[in-house]
């Protein structure tokens, strides 16, 4: 029987050849390359997707912010001119005149402007009516005013006392109405795109300077019905409208 001797296997001369044991201690760091586990790769299809609904979101506008159609309209001049509320003075009887000036503010969200003019017309019992018509006229220039103005339409201004009496406009604007709420005012909202138009007149009466005897001449007189003034409203408003897209804020006749 022959005997291994312990040169042959320690691997020395006239033993087998030695054998390259490997360790973890001997490998180099960063060497070890594992597969892509199924959670990683469920990531990256979500963060893919998302990407792709996202591009097609901001193609289709969702993301993108539509300023409302201000149709031409303009704030430079006062729209509160003879020829624009002559079919109100007109109406009236007026026999003077007079316009205020004007408030114009130009604002990079909001464009405003507000006038007045009274009118004077006798009354054939001596006494005098005076009107006044009050414009409104603000330009929203970057969010949509309708619903604000659905909210606001029932309501008097600038009291916000509840209307009697809301009668719907038709082919004025996208929508109008015309508001009363006592027999001594008329007021006519207009919603045009970012535009928003309210004009509104109220009258009253008074004595002249030679009669002013309250107990030979009885109760104040009173003003015409002011019910009259529903087609010189609209007319006037079409006519501020119109006023509003001229390059200098004046619609001639």
């Amino acid at each position: 029987m022959r005997v291994i001797s312990e040169l042959e296997l320690s691997g020395e001369p006239n033993g087998t050849e030695p054998v390259d044991l490997v360790s973890d201690v001997d490998r180099e760091p960063g060497t070890f390359r594992p597969g892509r586990t199924p959670w990683t790769l469920a990531l990256g299809a979500v963060v893919l997707t998302s990407a792709v609904w996202g591009a097609g979101l901001y193609a289709s506008g969702f993301w993108q912010h539509s300023h409302p159609d201000l149709h031409g309209y303009q704030v430079t001049d006062n729209p509160c001119t003879g020829f624009t509320l002559k079919p109100l003075t007109d109406t009236a009887g007026a026999t003077r005149v007079t316009e205020a000036p004007a408030e114009l503010r130009n604002g990079p969200a909001l464009d405003q402007a507000r006038c007045s003019l009274t009118a004077d017309a006798p009354l054939e019992n001596g006494g005098t009516a005076t009107f006044s018509a009050d414009l409104a006229v603000d330009l929203h220039r970057t969010t949509d005013p309708r619903a604000e103005f659905e909210d606001q339409r029932k309501l008097e201004d600038p009291s916000l006392s509840p209307a009697d009496k809301i009668e719907s406009v038709p082919d004025l604007g996208d929508e109008a109405y015309l508001v009363t709420r006592s027999d001594r005012a008329q007021e006519l909202k207009v919603l045009h795109g970012g535009a928003v138009i309210t004009l509104k007149i109220s009258g009253y009466s008074q004595w002249t300077a030679t009669i002013q005897d309250p107990v030979t001449n009885g109760s104040l007189p009173q003003p015409p019905e002011m019910g009259q003034f529903q087609p010189a409203l609209i007319q006037s408003v079409r006519n501020v409208m119109a006023a509003l897209r001229e390059p200098d804020g004046v619609s001639a006749p």
